[in-house]
């Protein structure tokens, strides 16, 4: 395994056909033949054998390390938890979602981080399996501050922190009417940015300075190392 280059900046490029021009019907290359393909049927695999197809296909994924505390004061004061089943839901009003695996004895509400590789050690220890009265930060050496409109308080190493309110939630049952995920939504109320990371002219996120980490299939996280620019077609 080759060692970690702390020098690999954020660059873009060129997309990776830049003289293709439409229509439609020029073919770009393809590396796979599309005559030898497998259907598999969703009821065919265990929870688990699904679970290894999902994680390693649907990538990369952003990950949320939330923090949450209980809603009447009883358990630890703050818990942190990464998750990975997490993305934005629209912008007005500004909305996040994360799924709560039930199976895995989790059932915390979401509030508020990103998951950047400054500090990824240490979030990815917050995983860690601990009675609901552990609190991760003094596990992970992460350090809570208080947050500005909601309860739960923020990463404070985190580049950008997102607070956020509970919209509703969703409960998915499985094949068996048991309860194994919940679907939260959070609005957005404010967030907190480090200086220099976000622009307040473009209200843009610098990459070459969020160096956001992904999750992959397995124990594998990616490293936004670069991109391209395609624009949007129009009529």
């Amino acid at each position: 395994m080759e060692p970690f280059d702390h020098k690999t900046e954020f660059t873009l490029t060129q997309p990776p056909h830049p003289d293709w021009t439409p229509p439609h019907s020029q073919k770009l290359p393809h590396p796979f033949s599309k005559d030898r393909e497998t259907f598999v049927k969703s009821s065919d695999l265990s929870a688990g054998e699904m679970y290894k197809m999902l994680i390693s296909s649907v990538v990369p994924r952003p990950i949320a390390l939330v923090s949450t505390c209980s809603k009447d004061n009883t358990g630890a004061p703050v818990n942190i938890a990464p998750f990975s089943y997490f993305n934005l839901v629209c912008h007005d009003p500004p909305t996040l979602m994360v799924s709560i695996n039930y199976s895995r004895g989790n059932q915390k509400t979401p509030s508020e981080t990103f998951r950047r590789q400054h500090f990824v050690e240490s979030a990815n220890h917050t995983s860690i399996p601990v009675p609901y009265e552990i609190e991760e930060d003094k596990l992970s050496g992460l350090t809570l501050v208080p947050s500005t409109y909601i309860k739960p308080k923020r990463v404070q190493e985190s580049l950008v922190s997102f607070e956020c309110r509970l919209s509703h939630c969703h409960l998915i049952q499985n094949a068996k009417g048991e309860t194994s995920t919940g679907v939260v939504f959070g609005e957005v109320l404010g967030f907190t940015v480090k200086d220099g990371v976000w622009d307040p002219e473009t209200k843009q996120i610098d990459m070459r300075l969020y160096k956001p980490v992904s999750r992959l299939g397995g124990n594998n996280y990616g490293r936004t190392e670069s991109g391209y620019e395609i624009m949007r077609p129009t009529i």
